[in-house]
């Protein structure tokens, strides 16, 4: 304490006070210089004005769209049928193998008409015995109608009506009736529905044979003779028509880059061709969230000749074109929507 009143050198006194007062104000300064370097940086990070301009991230878009502008296409034949049978048959021969070329008309599959011509037989017989169970049900609905209205009979005793039979007896034969009509109309029905298998199984043998409906190749064939086909199992498939299309997977991640196209550029074999973009889904397809293009290649003959249908199911690679500053895209092809 003694020290602490004693006179500086200056002459003024120092109180402890005042030192401990000296100390502390230092300290806050020291302190405080990064506090208000960090309150400084927060402000900028709010959205203050910036101090200085972080380093600019490189943008990989670029390399990203060069990626993604490398897509896997299929050529497709400008006509193609699945030839499949009306009734369930047997193949008995395949005239023409996988490859081959076929006109319009030519057999491509033919089926053994044994068994259709026994159900044929069986299904006209069930038709005799129905409308043979028909008549019989016609013939009891005419007695039941003749009994019902003798059943219905009154007469006139002392001014008062009276019925022949009894109540229970008159609505018995209203029943009867009501349940030989019910035969009838059922006997009817199952009629029309052996006529129905009936005319399905002269139209199967008039055509038992699978045609080509137009030129082509035969690009498959999945039974062989002997085997069962099903109403609905494809047995055969004809490819053919003058041109060739060519359907293209776009990724749900590039439709930007194809609301942008209206070409695509096709490489098979080492050679280019072109393609117009015709058919564009507005929507991916749910499963594998892609967008199938579709169009007619241009220039196709220069590759494959006479001998483009060789080409149909083989793999391409494909990359779009976006239209030029002085190119509009062509509007009649079916474009993506807006929201993609």
């Amino acid at each position: 304490a003694d020290d602490a009143d004693r006179p500086h050198p200056g002459g003024a006194p120092m109180n402890r006070w005042g030192a401990v007062a000296t100390v502390t104000l230092g300290a806050c300064v020291v302190v405080g210089a990064p506090l208000a370097g960090m309150a400084l940086a927060e402000r900028d990070d709010s959205g203050g004005v910036p101090l200085a301009s972080a380093p600019a991230t490189p943008s990989a878009s670029a390399g990203e769209a060069a990626i993604a502008n490398d897509f896997i296409g299929l050529l497709l034949p400008p006509q193609m049928a699945n030839l499949s049978p009306r009734i369930e048959e047997t193949v008995l021969a395949l005239p023409v193998k996988v490859g081959g070329a076929v006109h319009k008309g030519e057999v491509v599959v033919a089926f053994d008409q044994r068994m259709p011509k026994r159900e044929l037989m069986v299904a006209e017989a069930q038709r005799r015995e129905m409308g043979a169970e028909a008549a019989v049900a016609r013939s009891a609905l005419a007695a039941a109608r003749t009994k019902a209205a003798r059943r219905a009979a009154t007469v006139d005793v002392g001014g008062e009506t009276v019925p022949l039979v009894s109540g229970e007896e008159s609505a018995q034969a209203r029943f009867d009736v009501d349940s030989a009509e019910a035969k009838l109309a059922s006997a009817a029905a199952r009629i029309a529905e052996i006529s129905g298998k009936i005319e399905q199984l002269q139209l199967a043998l008039d055509e038992n044979e699978l045609r080509a409906p137009f030129d082509g190749v035969v690009s498959a064939i999945d039974l062989e003779p002997g085997m069962t086909a099903h109403v609905g199992d494809v047995v055969a498939r004809v490819v053919g028509g003058r041109g060739m299309r060519a359907r293209i997977a776009i990724p749900e991640e590039a439709s930007a880059l194809l609301l942008a196209a209206h070409r695509a550029r096709l490489v098979i074999d080492g050679r280019v061709l072109f393609m117009p973009l015709e058919q564009i889904p507005p929507e991916p397809e749910p499963a594998s969230r892609t967008f199938l293009v579709e169009g007619n290649v241009e220039d196709f003959e220069r590759i494959c000749g006479d001998r483009c249908g060789d080409l149909t199911g083989r793999t391409v690679r494909a990359s779009l074109i976006t239209a030029d500053a002085g190119t509009a895209p062509d509007r009649k092809s079916t474009r993506l929507n807006s929201s993609h």
